[in-house]
């Protein structure tokens, strides 16, 4: 029995995810290039860069967040479970995505959410000719991020630092984050990535 615990734990340390994306769509934003540390820690550091265009104006944007979670390893047998959104954690739609880092860095944020999306919008706002605005509308323009390193904290205490460790954990993760048109559904941008977390 003991030697088929071994056998199953060796074969999920075995099969940690590298990273790996692709763009999956989208008529307004097209992603060239994206680069991130592989596994992601928390708490930890990643380096993340990314070169996009974004090919029109881009007006208000919902972001549409579909998380699946590899579960499983017995006898190398694994699913992918899509992971539900709650307390606004997991598999979300973000209404009014242009202002999201505003509203995270805003006075009643959690100390972990309010620190992350500072280090984005520093990030996103950086000096050069490719530093923009998060506000919208977005013109067409070229970007070129990073690389440039983020510090994760551990999850807060309390309920939504709950809920992401009840929610998440030591795995591989399929991601695919869209911006949507609020009034018509057409997705702006669509990218899906690979990733392994450790918590």
């Amino acid at each position: 029995m003991w030697r088929l615990a071994v056998l199953s734990l060796a074969l999920v340390l075995a099969t940690e995810a590298k990273f790996s994306w692709k763009q999956c769509g989208g008529s307004k934003v097209k992603v060239s290039s994206i680069s991130a540390s592989n596994p992601v820690s928390f708490p930890g550091s990643m380096t993340l860069s990314f070169d996009a265009e974004i090919l029109s104006q881009v007006d208000d944007v919902d972001l549409k967040l579909t998380i699946k979670r590899k579960t499983g390893g017995l006898f190398g047998i694994y699913v992918w479970l899509t992971l539900p959104c709650l307390s606004d954690v997991g598999s979300c739609t973000y209404k009014d995505a242009c202002h999201i880092m505003d509203r995270s860095t805003a006075e009643g944020a959690s100390a972990g959410i309010k620190s992350v999306a500072t280090q984005v919008k520093e990030m996103l706002n950086g000096a050069g000719p490719s530093a923009f605005s998060l506000s919208c509308p977005s013109a067409p323009r070229k970007l070129s991020v990073g690389p440039y390193q983020l510090n994760l904290p551990k999850p807060d205490a309390g309920a939504v630092g709950n809920v992401i460790t009840s929610l998440f954990g030591s795995s591989d993760y399929d991601v695919t984050a869209q911006l949507v048109s609020p009034s018509s559904g057409e997705v702006y941008a669509c990218v899906n990535f690979i990733t392994s977390v450790k918590m």
